[in-house]
C-alpha cells in the first residue's frame, strides 16, 4: 500500500483530494455516536480549562477508544477479527487515555481482595 491517502478514505472535491476528519462522519452512525460519546466524557474530565491540544487528544483516544469496542464485540459475535489486531488497537487506545493524564478518581482504600460487590460498584 501507498504512504498517501487512500482513494476510498480521501474523498476528492473537484480534483483535490480533501483530508478526512472525525467531524466528517455521519453522526447516524453507532461508531460515530460512541466515539462522541466517549469524547465527551473525556473532555468532561478535563473541566473548563481544556486546551485545544487536549481537545483534540482526548477525541483521537475516543475514536480509538469506540474502534476498540467495536472489534472486541465483533470477536465475542464470532466474526473473524484477528486477536493480534484487536490486542494491538485496546493496547493503543490504553495508551492515549493514559497520555491524557486525566486526574486519577479517588479510590477508599482496601485491606483484603476486591469482592463482586465492590467491582459492581465501580464505574
Amino acid at each position: 500500500m501507498e504512504a498517501g491517502l487512500r482513494e476510498d478514505i480521501a474523498p476528492r472535491r473537484g480534483s483535490k483530494r480533501r483530508l478526512v476528519t472525525a467531524r466528517d462522519v455521519d453522526g447516524r452512525y453507532r461508531g460515530a455516536r460512541r466515539a462522541r460519546k466517549i469524547a465527551r466524557e473525556l473532555i468532561g474530565a478535563f473541566g473548563p480549562g481544556i486546551t485545544a491540544a487536549q481537545r483534540q487528544a482526548a477525541e483521537r483516544a475516543a475514536m480509538l477508544c469506540a474502534l476498540s469496542e467495536d472489534l472486541a464485540a465483533r470477536r465475542m459475535a464470532g466474526e473473524p477479527v484477528s486477536i493480534d489486531e484487536m490486542i494491538r488497537l485496546e493496547g493503543a487506545a490504553r495508551r492515549a487515555v493514559a497520555r491524557l493524564d486525566l486526574p486519577k478518581a479517588e479510590r477508599p482504600e482496601r485491606n483484603g481482595p476486591l469482592t463482586l460487590a465492590d467491582l459492581q460498584g465501580i464505574k
